[in-house]
Order: structure tokens, then sequence, then C-alpha cells
């Protein structure tokens, strides 16, 4: 059964794109090709950016969601588990870096440094933290569909 999307948010990892894009040339360069190692890197590059290239979230009737890339990485949390009092805009500092991140807020999906939403659940045991630019809107939508 298909759900309703009250809410898409796709966010590319630039960062990480083109730091690869540097390390693809950069190993071209060097030579590093002609020893046989070039199609084993290559392969890691491609899964790394298949993973990691962007971050997509998303409301739909059952909670949020957020996923990376391809869909391998991805956290839920349904409304049932939410605790909307809860939810609040985090400052997510440049040093935690980007990807998955373990942080003292909770694990964190990002793309880029800047803001997250954070959500604990109702028994405080689950934390949803996700990197966004659209924090007032999906707050908006949360309040609503748990009302």
């Amino acid at each position: 059964m298909k759900t309703a999307i009250e809410f898409k948010e796709t966010q590319f990892s630039y960062i990480l794109l083109s730091i690869l894009a540097l390390f693809i040339v950069i190993i071209a360069l060097s030579g590093y090709q002609s020893k046989g190692g070039w199609a084993i890197i290559l392969l890691l590059v491609a899964i790394l950016v298949a993973v990691f290239y962007k971050l997509t979230t998303v409301i739909d009737d059952y909670g949020i969601a957020a996923s990376f890339g391809i869909g391998f990485l991805s956290r839920r949390m349904n409304f049932q588990e939410m605790d909307v009092f809860t939810i609040q805009l985090v400052d997510i500092p440049w040093y935690y870096g980007i990807g998955i991140r373990y942080t003292s807020a909770g694990i964190v999906y990002n793309t880029k440094h800047n803001k997250a939403i954070r959500i604990l659940s109702k028994d405080r045991k689950k934390v949803f933290l996700v990197g966004t630019d659209h924090y007032e809107e999906i707050k908006s939508i949360l309040l609503q569909k748990n009302n």
C-alpha cells in the first residue's frame, strides 16, 4: 500500500562528491592506475557515491524518515513513538563532519554543516536527528499530523 507523502526534501552531498572527484583526479594524475589498483579504487569510490550522494527526508502517513543515497542507510520515527514537544533545531558545527556521525545530541545524518531537526521518542530511548534547511516546515507538519 502506497502512503501519501506530506513533505520531501533532498539534499545533495556536494562536499563529498567534490572530494571524491578530486581524489579520482589525483589518483589518475599520480599514475597509480598503471599498478592495477585503479579498478578497485574506482569501485570503492562508486560505492561511496551510491551510498552517500544525497540525503532524502520524507514525512508520510506513518512518520518521518531519512535515507542516504539509494536507501541502504536510513532512519525512521513513527508518529506513535514521537514526542512532538521535544522537536528542536540543533546547530551542527563543522567539526562534526558530514555523513553519519555519533554526537552528543545523538546520531546525526547530514550532508552539510548547519542546522538539524532533533526529535526524541516518548520513552527518550530513540533520537531522530537529521540535517535540514526546512526546520519550520517540518515542525509544522509533524505537529499537525500528531494532533
